[in-house]
């Protein structure tokens, strides 16, 4: 598979001057796949320096990314009945399946990727779970709708979105037709989750209305801004202050089980749930706080803050922090990357 000389460039001016290594390269008719280890974070790519997802790669159900611990939030607010079955729409890395196996071990998941190779990395070189409580499926998403709706099969009770193409979200969760097949599936008291992601204004702006006339109400929306995605949340029933709420104070009792960063992505995610439904957060913000007094990695925390400064500020680049040079980490985010530079082949 040809390599892009935009991304082999970014690739050798950022993350390979920084300790990165490249574990994988390979491809299929759609284009690269590659696999990169930087510190403790293995993370996929395509063919754009716009990172697929990462995982930790010694406890991979952690959330690399403030964005998975709002799609764990997601499945606490389904979790107002019993949880049995989940639904993953592009699986990339799996990074969110990780999160989900430790969180509900005994969680029925099926994901669905057109991809045939990337389910392949995702169990080779991601160590996504594979065995009888989750099954990949290979198929796009009109396909496995029809074939859902043939089955006769439960609905799920927490569906996620995250189909993505190089450089933001699939044109796909604009079309009326796939939100009106989407809500066929969900379980009446079910919770979608969707991922948006670098993707221009107005696929934001499609979106969120044909979630809101899929379900008659406004989603539920997280703003990651530094990475540029937003969270959306909604369901066949209303989300009111009480599912907030409850949710969540399920995610701060998994705090320490999933190992969340305590000062990184659940604090972010009370905050922007305090502002969104304030007279829900209060108290899991006190819970919050109670709960990040107690003993966590302070490890974690440094290499968080660290994935989480710009390759663009420069007070910060190629920084890397003290610790084992093994598993040291550096102050560049695969999530955000520079602007890719023209397309010119790196001398040797």
């Amino acid at each position: 598979m040809k390599s892009s000389k935009s991304w082999k460039r970014w690739y050798l001016e950022t993350l390979a001057l920084n300790g990165s290594r490249m574990i994988y390269q390979g491809g299929d008719s759609s284009g690269p796949i590659r696999v990169v280890d930087l510190g403790p974070y293995r993370a996929l790519y395509f063919d754009s320096p716009s990172c697929q997802g990462r995982v930790h790669r010694h406890k991979p159900w952690i959330p690399a990314s403030d964005y998975i611990t709002s799609m764990v939030f997601g499945a606490t607010l389904a979790q107002g009945h019993q949880l049995k079955r989940a639904l993953v729409l592009g699986l990339g890395p799996g990074a969110v399946v990780h999160s989900l196996r430790k969180m509900s071990p005994e969680l029925k998941i099926d994901t669905v990727e057109v991809r045939s190779t990337v389910i392949e990395v995702a169990k080779e070189r991601f160590e996504v779970p594979d065995d009888e409580l989750i099954e990949h499926i290979c198929s796009d998403a009109a396909k496995f709708f029809k074939s859902y709706k043939d089955s006769g099969d439960e609905p799920y009770d927490y569906v996620i979105v995250d189909l993505a193409i190089s450089e933001g979200p699939s044109p796909l969760v604009t079309q009326p037709a796939f939100w009106t097949a989407l809500a066929t599936l969900v379980a009446p008291q079910g919770v979608i989750c969707i991922n948006l992601w670098r993707g221009k204004e107005h696929l934001f702006d499609w979106t969120i209305r044909q979630m809101t006339k899929t379900f008659n109400q406004d989603p539920l929306c997280v703003e990651h801004k530094h990475i540029e995605n937003i969270i959306a949340f909604s369901s066949p029933q209303p989300l009111e202050a009480s599912h907030v709420k409850g949710g969540l104070k399920r995610l701060v009792s998994l705090g320490d089980e999933l190992e969340l960063n305590v000062r990184g992505g659940l604090e972010f995610l009370l905050r922007q749930m305090m502002e969104l439904t304030p007279e829900s957060t209060s108290e899991s913000q006190a819970e919050l706080q109670a709960d990040s007094q107690t003993e966590h990695d302070p490890s974690l925390n440094d290499q968080s803050e660290a994935l989480n400064s710009s390759p663009r500020d420069k007070s910060t680049d190629a920084q890397p922090v003290e610790g084992d040079t093994a598993e040291q980490e550096v102050r560049v985010d695969p999530y955000e990357p520079s602007s890719p530079p023209s397309a010119v082949e790196p001398t040797s």
